[in-house]
């Protein structure tokens, strides 16, 4: 197992380090070839209200993790609405031709560079994951003023400093460019805390912390929609690049004005969404409740998809030997180690011979049934199934 290391960080919105803690925890998340240890420490700015981890990971560990990381969508569907991102685009792309379009972690992009409207004719995706097939993999290769849309779409999130990165795009946008930022919602926590279970997530925005944060960089708010995001646990926003440069001052200035608003509203979101992740926690142990009586008479249990929601299930649960865990993506038999991951062509007689199929995602439920179905030749009957509830 392989511990990241941290640094202690302040608020990225206004520089203070008055912060309140609301909600740490410690978990273990596997890559292709590593099992990483993290330590997580959700905290609120008591002088604005932005709300982000600290100690938080260290850049150079966090790039070594992602880098490292499985692979999403390839021959898989999306999670992610193309059609919202392209819609969002149309309404605020420049009628030039020949835009350059640069996305910053689009993993797997080939559909939505498909997708892409014909005035973008030069895309650069600039990812990490070494499975993916990136352009490059950092900004610095980026000339100054090149760009005419940058895009980072749930991206921030995931960055241990938020505002060097917008910096970064800011610095190869063009005078008119624009950028989109796609996050979490914070405000939505109470009723969908997808974006606060993830341990990989180090900042929690709401609209307002992320305008406060884009106007130290230069930026000015073009557009906020919620419908047109292409997650539903999260927001858009476009901003323009301005021609004033940063205004880390006026930001502060603005951020301390709103922060005892902010800083109680993020704690009210955070602790509601607390709340429903206990809830959460709850469904899984029924859901291992089940699983230990059927294999205590004598019974297989099938656990299918290896994901964030089987980690949860298997935390502190000694699964039994007449328990199995099964995804389709072969690079997954490590993700769960020591427990193997199998392939489900591997094991088709312990499938057939299955008392209970605990699926772990519900994008994917219909697609296993069917797999099951024609593949394996078993039709399942409802009580022979357990979804397994998500967040989000």
């Amino acid at each position: 197992m392989k511990e990241l290391e941290y640094e202690e960080r302040q608020c990225d919105c206004c520089g203070s380090n008055e912060l309140f803690e609301v909600w740490k925890y410690s978990t273990q998340a596997s890559t292709k070839s590593c099992l990483y240890s993290w330590r997580v420490r959700n905290v609120i700015c008591s002088d604005c209200g932005f709300t982000f981890v600290s100690p938080c990971p260290k850049e150079s560990t966090l790039i070594e993790y992602y880098a490292d990381s499985h692979e999403y969508w390839k021959g898989q569907p999306l999670d992610y609405s193309i059609e919202n991102r392209i819609e969002l685009l149309r309404k605020n792309v420049p009628n030039k031709r020949n835009l350059s379009f640069v996305e910053v972690g689009g993993n797997d992009s080939e559909r939505f560079r498909a997708a892409l409207p014909p005035l973008i004719t030069l895309y650069t995706n600039i990812e990490v994951n070494r499975s993916c097939d990136g352009t490059m993999s950092t900004l610095d290769g980026l000339p100054p003023e090149s760009a005419d849309v940058f895009s980072l779409y749930f991206v921030l999130e995931h960055v241990a400093r938020p505002a060097e990165l917008l910096g970064l795009c800011v610095h190869a946008l063009k005078s008119d460019g624009l950028l989109i930022v796609e996050v979490p919602n914070l405000y939505i926590y109470p009723l969908n805390p997808a974006g606060l279970v993830w341990w990989e997530h180090t900042n929690h925005f709401s609209p307002l912390s992320l305008t406060s944060l884009a106007v130290t960089k230069g930026l000015h708010l073009r557009e906020l929609s919620y419908h047109l995001c292409s997650r539903p646990f999260g927001f858009a926003a476009v901003f323009s690049k301005t021609n004033q440069g940063s205004n880390r001052r006026l930001s502060c200035e603005s951020a301390m004005a709103m922060g005892q608003h902010e800083y109680h509203l993020a704690k009210a979101c955070m602790m509601d969404g607390l709340k429903l992740i206990e809830g959460y926690r709850e469904h899984l142990e029924e859901v291992r409740i089940r699983i230990r009586d059927v294999c205590e008479a004598g019974e297989k249990v099938v656990i299918w998809a290896a994901n964030k929601v089987c980690i949860d299930l298997l935390d502190n649960f000694h699964l039994p030997d007449t328990a199995i865990v099964i995804d389709s993506n072969p690079e997954k038999r490590n993700y769960l180690q020591p427990v193997p991951v199998y392939e489900p062509h591997l094991v088709k007689e312990f499938i057939l011979s299955a008392k209970l199929i605990v699926i772990n995602t519900r994008l994917f439920t219909d697609n296993i049934i069917e797999y099951i179905k024609h593949n394996i030749g078993r039709e399942l009957s409802r009580d022979e199934i357990i979804l397994v509830k998500s967040i989000g």
